[in-house]
């Protein structure tokens, strides 16, 4: 195999700065209650004891009593925790195929196996499942992360991201090991063999060659199911699992005496403590986003109609998406990110709903404006919000959903055209 080298000046832009994740140890994870507050498709969110979990249903225990809930109706799991353990850096962080990223505190891959070390604990992962390994500070020369924030959100490490620059990642056709200092990184098309605690061995030109870990700074596997990226489709997971060292992309998932049991596509399902678990989102996997959905129509009409015809005016009525404060629901701290739709008076907009969809869900937010949302013609919501509204209606065997959003009926002594409309937050589809 021929050598292959990309060099890439990086300057400052990588920092050795990762997403801090909590430090728990084995004793640590021993759960002596599973309390937890459980987000229904209804808008309830009743709390309790998880005293069970399968593909079909929920137990929980609440004052005493066993209620069983069908999965089916489940948005999402949250673990109440009393105390939050103290943070720390991890060494190393594991991205499979499938998206799902694991942290820990060291990777071991043989040419047959691969496992995480974790919290005193080995996690076993399927050799195959892995796509990437990123190191946080090879050498101590900082060069993992350009944004350790970004990174906890799923967006790729710095060096990854440059390795997909300019299509490099697709003409790369083999594995690729990344290795450098602060000033300068470099990419090497090899085949890894293996990774063990001092050295990462390839095979380069039918040789094998042990390259120190402290040099390492990332490792990229050549991967055929690579969720999209070469043509490969991931399939849709079940639910997104969120626990202290990991976010996995689970297909089955299961309550088994003190743990929660993970299935992935690939390999042998990973045990988590149920005291290091933080939420289960059901929803992920069974909600498709109306932000990302081109409407069927779209009907607007300016409080003076010739404003459609003046350029540059006319996109200012049209709806827009948009990036949600945390200050405009409920003030929380931390709270934005979320997407949405601003709809300015007057707008019809339509969107045909799948098939087998169940209901639809939003948040309305306060607005002078009127709001009328129907499915199918039927009415589910009307009003002017004083404060931002959900709103969650059934839509099983209904084809179109309706959203009106109109000036008041006091107007013009109420809104008036300069009415800023209303923002709907994470308008979706659940199936």
């Amino acid at each position: 195999m021929k050598l292959r080298r990309f060099i890439i000046c990086v300057g400052a832009v990588f920092s050795a700065v990762i997403p801090a994740v909590a430090d728990v140890t084995v004793q640590d994870v021993v759960p002596v209650r599973n309390v937890v507050a459980v987000e229904l498709a209804d808008g309830t969110s009743p709390s309790g004891d998880l005293a069970g979990l399968s593909d079909a249903s929920l137990d929980l225990v609440v004052e005493g009593s066993r209620k069983s809930l069908p999965v089916r109706d489940v948005r999402s799991i949250t673990w109440k925790r009393a105390d939050e353990p103290p943070a720390r850096r991890r060494a190393v962080r594991v991205g499979l195929v499938d998206g799902s990223s694991l942290d820990g505190d060291d990777l071991i891959v043989s040419e047959k196996s691969a496992s995480l070390v974790q919290d005193g604990r080995t996690l076993a992962i399927a050799r195959e499942s892995i796509e990437t390994a990123d190191f946080a500070a090879a050498g101590g020369d900082g060069v993992g992360r350009a944004d350790g924030a970004e990174a906890a959100d799923g967006n790729p490490p710095a060096w990854l991201a440059k390795l997909r620059e300019g299509g490099q990642e697709k003409a790369a056709a083999s594995d690729v090991v990344v290795v450098g200092s602060a000033d300068k990184i470099e990419f090497v098309e090899c085949a890894i063999v293996a990774v063990a605690p001092d050295a990462v061995s390839v095979l380069l030109d039918d040789e094998t060659i042990r390259v120190k870990r402290s040099r390492v700074i990332g490792l990229r596997w050549l991967r055929t199911a690579d969720g999209g990226r070469n043509g490969g489709a991931a399939p849709p997971p079940s639910a997104v699992v969120e626990f202290d060292g990991g976010r996995l992309l689970a297909k089955r998932i299961a309550v088994e005496g003190g743990d929660v049991v993970i299935g992935l596509a690939a390999g042998e399902p990973i045990r988590v403590p149920s005291a290091a678990m933080r939420r289960i989102d059901f929803a992920a996997g069974r909600t498709v986003s109306l932000v990302a959905v081109e409407p069927d129509t779209v009907m607007v009409e300016p409080w003076f109609g010739l404003f459609k015809a003046v350029d540059g005016l006319a996109g200012h009525f049209e709806p827009r998406k948009v990036a949600v404060p945390a200050g405009m629901i409920g003030g929380k701290p931390g709270g934005g990110g979320r997407r949405g739709l601003r709809l300015r008076p007057r707008t019809v907009i339509e969107w045909r709903l799948p098939e087998h969809s169940r209901s639809v869900a939003m948040t309305v937010a306060e607005s002078s404006s009127l709001v009328v949302i129907a499915i199918d013609g039927r009415e589910v919501y009307r009003g002017q919000p004083s404060e931002p509204v959900p709103v969650v209606a059934e839509a099983s065997g209904a084809r179109r959903l309706t959203v009106t959003v109109d000036f008041p009926p006091a107007f013009p002594s109420g809104g008036g055209p300069a009415s800023p409309g209303v923002v709907l937050v994470e308008p979706r589809i659940e199936r």
